[in-house]
């Protein structure tokens, strides 16, 4: 997914830097604010200046508007551009699928169908998303962080650091067998996710169909399973998270009380500043903060990769009709249309036309009669070359489709479906003379 996200991320490179410095810098002043803290007790309530207290409450307020305009940038630029960069491969995807056969026409391969595709398009995109709203935000933020509160610990007082660093090694690994042990079960939940839409879909779509043979319980049921698999796939991830966060809690509140006792008795013994211990309590809390925040993007990356090998495959689908490399504009009509010797399946091994000879002349109408399955919708989307023929070739005029422009040959042919939903602004959006 790499170079399809350069793609459709480079147009908007210059709005996501100012998203993401803006969250630096709220993330910059954060770090500010314990030290302020720090200096008002120590300098100011201890020795009693009022004046150090009043220049720290007046940087506070300063820190704390420009922190707000930072955050209500970083909001608005990152949300309003990562909806334009959604759009931008929903429309690349949606595009790439208006060229590819589904498996709901009679053949294709499992899980080509309409509903998987709709899955592909809405589900495994949202998760895309989720994953540029929140992760590089979470990510940038915990960086800057992470890097401001650990060095500042050093600078206050060594020791505490070092009993605070302890932790580090226990943290390091909890992160490394969850994140093991959640992808798999995250690409697992993305699955079941699309296997219960294309379900859905699908057996909406056939519900007459269900309740002409009294098949209801079946369709039922084939939802039932879905909608099961589908919560068995939650409830994994669920126990991984219910599992991974509490033990970072945990070891977290550890650290800060062995924090407290040691500080606590540096403070009494003389050797420490009450506001350097406060100080340090809060920075402490801006270091394990990030850690878990980290270790939630942990599943929203997870959750994001599994969509994004989904889409990968979708895009990698060859074109069932790909354009002619020089694509011949159609001259006006009216032109006959002739078929030679034309063979087609849905699938190899059950072929739904053979040697079809066919000609309907400029101007002429003809009616195509015969039983469900015989191919008379075959013939119409061979016409409209929603198909190219295994065998033989079909002309407009004396033109072979396969060198006609795409879009110029479906300006000239009008086709309407058996099953069709049609509204008055479904045609007027169709054809404006509607």
């Amino acid at each position: 997914m790499t170079g399809l996200w350069r793609s459709v991320l480079l147009p908007h490179r210059g709005r996501i830097a100012l998203a993401l410095s803006a969250a630096a810098v709220s993330a910059g002043i954060g770090l500010l604010t314990p030290y302020l803290v720090k200096v008002a007790i120590d300098d100011g309530i201890v020795a009693g200046d009022l004046d150090v207290l009043d220049t720290v409450a007046l940087v506070y307020l300063l820190a704390v508007a420009v922190r707000f305009t930072a955050n209500r940038v970083h909001g608005v630029v990152l949300a309003s551009t990562a909806h334009a960069v959604l759009a931008d491969l929903r429309v690349r995807v949606f595009g790439h699928l208006q060229g590819v056969a589904l498996g709901d026409e009679g053949g294709g391969d499992p899980g080509t169908g309409v509903g998987q595709r709709l899955a592909r398009v809405v589900n495994d995109v949202n998760s895309l998303g989720k994953a540029l709203t929140e992760s590089a935000s979470t990510l940038v933020v915990s960086g800057v962080t992470l890097l401001g509160a650990a060095t500042t610990l050093a600078v206050l007082d060594w020791r505490l650091a070092a009993a605070t660093l302890v932790v580090v090694p226990v943290l390091v690994l909890l992160g490394a067998r969850h994140q093991k042990a959640s992808g798999p079960a995250w690409r697992g939940l993305r699955a079941a996710e699309s296997t219960t839409t294309a379900t859905t879909r699908e057996v909406f779509a056939t519900a007459r169909t269900a309740q002409a043979f009294g098949r209801e319980d079946e369709a039922a049921a084939l939802v039932r399973s879905a909608l099961d698999a589908e919560n068995r796939a939650e409830r994994r991830t669920v126990r991984l998270s219910a599992t991974f966060f509490p033990a970072v809690e945990l070891a977290g509140a550890l650290v800060t009380a062995v924090v407290l006792g040691l500080g606590g008795g540096l403070v009494l013994a003389g050797d420490l500043e009450v506001g350097v211990l406060v100080a340090f309590t809060l920075y402490q809390r801006a270091l394990f903060g990030p850690v878990m925040g980290v270790s939630d993007v942990f599943d929203t990356l997870q959750a994001a990769r599994a969509g994004a090998e989904r889409l990968r495959e979708t895009l990698a689908t060859a074109e069932t009709t790909p354009a002619p490399a020089d694509p011949v504009p159609l001259t006006p009509g009216p032109h006959p249309v002739r078929m030679r010797a034309v063979g087609f399946g849905y699938t190899p091994d059950r072929p739904v036309l053979r040697g079809v000879d066919l000609t309907v002349p400029a101007g002429t109408s003809v009616a195509l009669v015969g039983p469900t399955g015989a191919g008379k919708s075959t013939i119409a989307k061979l016409a409209l070359r929603l198909h190219d023929p295994d065998h033989g070739s079909v002309h407009i005029g004396s033109m072979d489709l396969r060198q006609v422009d795409p879009r110029s040959l479906r300006r000239t042919i009008g086709y309407v479906p058996q099953d069709f939903p049609c509204s008055p602004e479904r045609s007027r959006t169709t054809s404006p003379t509607a």
